[in-house]
């Protein structure tokens, strides 16, 4: 098989040879181990020494190509700025000849590389679970150690002559290092070169094992639903299922252990997850299917807003944990309005930090009648629409959704959606709203006023009369109470005129009686021959005790007068008393007659 190998690299570097002359002069590779994913910044001397030729071929081991997660390229010359390489997958080249291992990627470059001439590549790639963890399962006082393999050498398709590669490691705990020389060690650093010339595709594998306790943080799934709505607000709520992707716990948790001390008994758990925020984010909400969860911090700064997101349990290898986490911001920070339409911009990705995820979907839910919509993303995705219905919607609202796989923090890039809105398109609620609710008791007032009954027989009179009675007794009744409630406020004052002798107040008091005692005889007469229309049981009754009722307005009155005269005459309170014991008598006889009629009388 090593034969194998070989006569195919020999075989390829023959045909690239045939067809160019490409060389890297210098190569530098840093390889940054530090969190759970591995970063590679590749800086790239590249001389042309055969004839023109426009595109760069840039290989990947077929482990490294299928844990890609983010690669992008620049050209460089000297102190220019750099200019943007599109780079082309190996399903999105024609065929190149490679060892069965390795996996091609296609640089095109924006003119091609003139014969002699010279130019500098840089690449930053992203790779997701190239550190493995080894052991697989720790036990919780355990740290996590990981295995990561590679290439000593720059795997390429062309010669190199000079080549450096320094890898940073998070921490001075390492188990084993491979050695290539020349190769040198600081604390957290392994450089290996500079090496001289080495032939196309040269292999030489590297191995580290190391102590990598860095959250291992993954999103088997992300959605991230923003939702616009041009009533001033973009809320955005973004829903997770996160896996610790490092080595797996085995034995059992001791919270106590863990409470009494989290270094030593939780070292590969993380504690907390860190959620930034635009600085004017508002309304923040973290929950998860049973109910809010109240183990968060907030900071806000000019720049950025951090949410310190601390789940239910800490998170030791293959626990998960889901949860939601929302948000809204003020619409002129994220949608701008041009002559061509409205420009929604936002960030891609998930706002947890270090996070990196399987399954993404971002659905970007515009106002309802929205058209002419364009996205715009900076990477490859999947794009689809839909269509979302919520409260007074009639035709639904529209929906970008995008989907991708392998997300790593480099996505989060701002992306944008352009659209058209109808020009009255916000008013549309709420006039549907206000119509609805004119409909509504527009219905409710003809339903009253209709009379859906066929034949009105004498049993429905009855009935009818029946219960228009009842109406007029219990008004009759309200009555009584209230005219009952005026007679006491006439006692009031004649007790307040015992005490001060204010007889002004008095008069100004039983005046005021007699005008609303008047108005409610008026109204109490009106029931009762309504009453006596309907031919009520208890009207006899009812006249009787108007008949009393009416007297003993009279007789209250004549001793309030009565009363008012002897303080305006100074008459002694006992004389006074003594004179008034015949009409207050004839009054408190009077209400136990009416006492007795009120107990008579069915108000039901």
């Amino acid at each position: 098989m090593k034969i194998y190998r070989l006569v195919n690299a020999v075989l390829l570097l023959n045909s690239l040879l045939a067809e160019s002359q490409i060389v890297n002069v210098n190569v530098r590779r840093e390889i940054d181990l530090t969190s759970s994913l591995a970063s590679h910044i590749f800086t790239i001397d590249v001389e042309n020494r055969g004839p023109p030729l426009s595109s760069y071929l840039f290989a990947l081991s077929s482990n490294q190509y299928e844990r890609l997660a983010f690669i992008e390229a620049e050209q460089t010359k000297g102190a220019e700025d750099g200019v943007a390489l599109e780079v082309l997958l190996p399903e999105n080249i024609s065929s190149v000849a490679a060892p069965e291992n390795v996996s091609i990627v296609s640089l095109e470059l924006p003119k091609p590389l003139d014969t002699g001439e010279k130019t500098k590549i840089e690449l930053y790639v992203v790779f997701t679970r190239l550190m493995v963890p080894f052991p697989k399962k720790i036990d919780q006082a355990d740290p996590q150690r990981v295995l990561y393999q590679d290439n000593h050498f720059f795997l390429t398709p062309y010669v190199t002559e000079q080549q450096i590669t320094s890898v940073t490691l998070p921490s001075t705990l390492v188990e084993s290092v491979s050695v290539e020389q020349p190769s040198s060690r600081t604390d957290y650093e392994i450089t290996y070169g500079p090496y001289g010339e080495k032939p196309a595709f040269s292999e030489s594998p590297m191995r580290l094992h190391f102590e990598n306790n860095a959250p291992f943080a993954r999103a088997l799934t992300f959605t991230r639903e923003i939702q616009v709505s041009h009533w001033g607000n973009v809320a955005i709520e973004e829903t997770y299922l996160i896996q610790h992707d490092g080595a797996k716990h085995k034995g059992e948790f001791s919270r106590y252990d863990y409470q009494r001390n989290a270094k030593a008994n939780g070292v590969s758990a993380f504690k907390k997850l860190l959620a930034v925020l635009p600085p004017r984010a508002r309304s923040m909400y973290y929950r998860d299917e049973i109910g809010n969860i109240s183990s968060s911090h907030v900071r806000h700064s000019d720049e950025k807003t951090e949410m310190d997101v601390l789940p239910r349990y800490p998170l030791f290898g293959g626990w998960k944990i889901d949860f939601m986490l929302g948000f809204s911001l003020p619409l002129p920070e994220v949608l701008s309005k041009t002559p061509e339409g409205r420009i929604l911009n936002v960030s891609f990705g998930p706002s947890i930090q270090d996070l990196w995820a399987d399954e993404v979907t971002v659905s970007v839910v515009l106002p309802e009648g929205s058209h002419s919509i364009e996205s715009t993303v900076p990477f490859a995705v999947e794009e689809s629409r839909g269509t979302k219905f919520s409260i007074l919607d009639t035709v639904g609202r529209p929906v970008v959704v995008l989907k991708l796989r392998n997300l790593v923090p480099d996505h989060n890039k701002p992306f944008t959606v352009t659209y058209k809105s109808m020009p009255l398109g916000a008013l549309r609620k709420p006039i549907l709203l206000v119509m609805a609710f004119f409909c509504f008791f527009l219905a409710c007032m003809g339903y009253l006023r209709l009379d859906l009954t066929l034949a009105k027989d004498e049993h429905w009179q009855a009935a009818e009369d029946k219960e228009r009675a009842r109406d007029a007794m219990h008004s009759l009744e309200r009555a009584y109470s209230a005219r009952g409630a005026i007679l006491k406020g006439l006692d009031t004052a004649l007790l307040k005129l015992t005490r001060t002798r204010a007889v002004e107040a008095c008069l100004t008091a039983r005046a005021g009686v007699e005008a609303q005692l008047k108005a409610t005889r008026e109204e109490v007469k009106q029931i009762t021959d309504t009453l006596e229309l309907l031919g009520h049981k208890d009207i006899a009754k009812l006249r009787e005790l108007e008949r009393k009722h009416h007297e003993k307005q009279v007789q209250a009155l004549q001793v309030c007068a009565l009363k008012i005269d002897y303080v305006k005459k100074c008459v002694d309170p006992k004389v006074m008393d003594q004179k008034l014991r015949g009409g207050e008598e004839k009054l408190a006889a009077v209400r136990q007659e009416m006492a007795e009629l009120l107990a008579a009388i069915d108000f039901s």
